[in-house]
């Protein structure tokens, strides 16, 4: 038995009765019989706070009353509550009264105890009942009756909760989420947020009321779609009557089904059976669609009695007018039942993994659906991947993060799930890049037991996220079977709505031509150009600019300027470009995109070096987003990092910048490419060069010497996919890199 003060229970909405009738409700939802619903009510409650529902129909109804002695008043409004409810609640069998008071007994002569005024009102409630023709036993929950629950090790984190009020309120999520977004950092700016269709994955994760109002917005489209179906041909065809009449009652069955609906924080989701409702009149639809084509056909037949018509195309078919609807219909249908089918598989799910790219927003992203939430009073929690960094249980180690350190992992997840049961709202825990503090070594073991503890609560949901190379390595893949996967693609397919929003924010000119380069698909190279040219005191990027390599010289000032003030070194020395240079120049060596990390470490902190680890400039690169550091995906370096330049595009414009700084004669141009040459190897068909590298050389030395590369090179013509890069870089080239010869072979 554990002891509590009732007049210490937390305030619910700053009134503590209203915190006794939760927890109570609480107590009463995990009480209940396996095979029942639950209901919680609002106000009014028509007798019961909440209610189980059998499969029989019959009820338990529950009433919670905090008060602080028994006496006229409160005996009244207790009868008042057991007529009501008897009164609604017809299929009544069972009715729980819950008093934070146990029933005083004294069996004093003369006095009647509180037990024995107990007694007499349920004998009057009872006669109620009888002449309702029901039979209701009435059972108290007293003080010693809800201590005796309470002291249960499942309801550990519900005491953690209701009396330790320092904890899991509204307060204590957004302390934790200001420690999260400073831990972030630059990686989230709420300021130049960008809506991407990935967020509303997590209205489903959580079941929002949003997702609700998304799927019942389909009733509309539906209903639409069905209302003309039945008008056209004024004649009477009574083969289409009762396809038609048997499609549009299913139709209105759907509607009537959409408008209904209601997703609870945790349960069963009501989405199956409309899904297959939805299915059913899809091939109705296809029915009638059939028989639409035939009349229309048969409409359209020449007959001997009446003159050649107009040409089919200008002439009035009154049911091909119906087919068209028909199929605009199937099409809704279709639509909806797809939108159906896909939040039941993600609000269904108690476990999903982000994945994505280096500096594609996950963390931007878990940021701003935790501060959204709990805007809305939805419990949210994240975890930094890059605070987990010892070897220590994650589960220590996550709540030492939250503050919550005198906490077992069952007392954290229990009250976790009455914070959620408070807000009658699914609570999600966001664990952002297990990549990265000591997570390669900590989670592959771990993630699984860390797991199953969230998964002991229905109301509990767990995002974790993860880069896409490292998810084989550190998610155990009986955990990536089972998971919802989720992938984030940057501002891919939004990349001009990113530009604007960007641009605007900065204060910069939107430019007069598209920036649809694949790298702005990246939020961080976005943002770092934009900064740079911001800080630069630059209103629009510079005229003539418009080449991808003046683009990227940009972006590479930006990340110059940053990290100059940030590591204490001189800008003008722009260490950034020869680092990057240096690191170029290792690549080529060993031919290969790629460099361990210990060399490509070794390489750039040359350029600077001195330095602690954490003031390097290797590490800045890696902060930056320049730098990728990945787990080694070639069986030649099997569990060994390798570090590559981020952007495919960059690396390829810097490899073909040292190449042909080093070996492109402005004067004598086509000489390093004869054979023998230090760049013959573009004209050798055996050469694995990618796509990229050809491209990059098809904008750059036209940028260079004002001549085309196949033209300096015509054996190049032959090779694949010079022609495709050959038309690419005209898209990428700056404006003063166009020639006759340029304008000749185009043609």
């Amino acid at each position: 038995m554990v002891t509590l003060d009732w007049n210490a229970i937390r305030p619910l909405n700053g009134d503590r009765s209203k915190g006794f009738e939760e927890l109570c409700a609480q107590l009463a939802r995990a009480e209940r019989p396996d095979g029942a619903s639950f209901e919680r009510k609002g106000t009014p409650d028509a007798g019961v706070e909440c209610f189980a529902i059998f499969p029989s129909g019959d009820e338990w109804g529950w009433q919670s009353k905090y008060f602080d002695a028994l006496g006229r008043s409160q005996w009244s409004q207790l009868d008042d509550s057991v007529e009501t409810a008897l009164e609604k609640h017809t299929r009544l069998v069972r009715y729980f009264v819950c008093l934070p008071l146990d029933l005083p007994d004294g069996r004093v002569e003369g006095q009647r105890s509180a037990r024995d005024q107990w007694n007499n009102h349920v004998a009057t409630w009872t006669g109620w009942a009888s002449a309702k023709g029901m039979n209701v036993e009435f059972v108290y929950w007293g003080s010693h009756q809800l201590l005796e629950q309470l002291a249960q090790p499942r309801h550990a984190g519900r005491v953690r909760f209701w009396f330790d009020a320092a904890v899991l309120d509204q307060h204590w999520f957004l302390a934790r989420l200001d420690e999260t977004l400073k831990t972030a950092g630059p990686r989230y700016t709420p300021e130049i947020h960008v809506d991407l269709p990935i967020a509303r994955e997590f209205e489903a994760l959580g079941r929002t009321e949003r997702l609700t109002t998304d799927l019942k917005t389909h009733a509309r489209h539906i209903r639409d779609a069905s209302r003309r179906i039945g008008s056209g041909s004024k004649e009477k065809q009574s083969d289409l009557d009762a396809p038609t009449e048997a499609l549009l009652e299913k139709t209105r069955g759907i509607c009537a089904q959409l408008g209904e609906l209601r997703i609870a924080p945790n349960g069963e989701l009501p989405l199956a059976g409309i899904a297959v409702g939805m299915a059913k009149a899809e091939e109705d639809a296809a029915v009638l669609t059939r028989l639409l084509s035939d009349a229309e056909a048969e409409y359209d037949a020449p007959r001997e009695d009446v003159p050649a018509p107009r040409p089919r195309a200008y002439r009035h078919n009154p049911f091909r007018d119906r087919r068209i609807y028909v199929q605009r219909l199937a099409h809704a249908l279709d639509e909806a039942r797809e939108a159906i089918v896909h939040a039941g598989s993600v609000a269904g799910a108690s476990l999903a993994i982000l994945r994505g790219d280096a500096g594609t927003g996950k963390t931007h992203l878990l940021c701003d659906v935790a501060r959204r939430r709990l805007k809305e009073h939805r419990p949210t929690i994240v975890l930094m991947g890059q605070r987990f960094v010892s070897n220590a249980a994650p589960w220590t180690q996550a709540l030492e993060q939250l503050d919550l350190g005198g906490f077992s992992v069952e007392e954290f997840v229990g009250a976790l799930e009455a914070a959620a049961q408070v807000a009658s709202a699914r609570a999600l825990v966001l664990l952002d890049a297990v990549n990265e503090g000591a997570g390669r070594t900590i989670w592959p073991p771990n993630l699984a037991a860390f797991v199953a503890a969230l998964e002991r609560s229905a109301w509990i949901t767990l995002i974790v996220s993860v880069r896409t190379s490292y998810e084989e390595i550190v998610i155990p893949k009986e955990i990536q079977e089972r998971a919802l996967a989720l992938t984030h693609h940057g501002f891919a397919q939004h990349e001009y709505d990113a530009m604007k929003t960007f641009f605007e924010h900065y204060g910069l000119e939107l430019p007069s031509t598209p920036l649809l380069a694949p790298e702005f698909q990246s939020p961080l190279f976005l943002k770092t150009l934009c900064r740079g040219l911001a800080a630069s005191g630059q209103t629009r990027i510079p005229r003539g600019a418009h080449g991808v390599t003046a683009i990227f010289g940009l972006y590479l000032d930006a990340i110059n300027e940053r990290l100059a003030v940030q590591l204490g070194f001189n800008s003008k020395l722009r260490l950034i470009h020869r680092a990057l240079e240096r690191l170029c120049d290792g690549m080529v060596a060993e031919g290969r995109r790629w460099l361990t990390l210990k060399k490509a470490s070794e390489i750039v902190d040359a350029e600077l070096p001195g330095r602690e680890f954490e003031r390097s400039l290797y590490r800045g690169l890696v902060v930056e987003g320049l730098v990728i550091e990945e787990a080694g995906w070639r069986k030649e370096i099997a569990g060994e990092e390798v570090a590559y330049i981020a952007y495919d595009r960059l690396a390829d414009h810097l490899i073909a910048n040292a190449l042909f700084d080093k070996h492109l004669d402005p004067k004598k141009p086509a000489e390093a490419f004869q054979v023998g040459g230090p760049l013959a190897f573009l004209t050798d068909e055996t050469n694995g060069l990618s796509a990229g590298l050809l491209e990059a050389s098809c904008v750059q030395v036209p940028e260079r010497v004002g001549r085309e590369l196949v033209g300096l090179v015509p054996t190049l013509s032959t090779r694949w996919g010079i022609a495709e890069a050959f038309r690419q870089s005209l898209l990428w080239r700056a404006a003063n890199a166009f020639s006759d010869e340029t304008m000749l072979m185009a043609a």
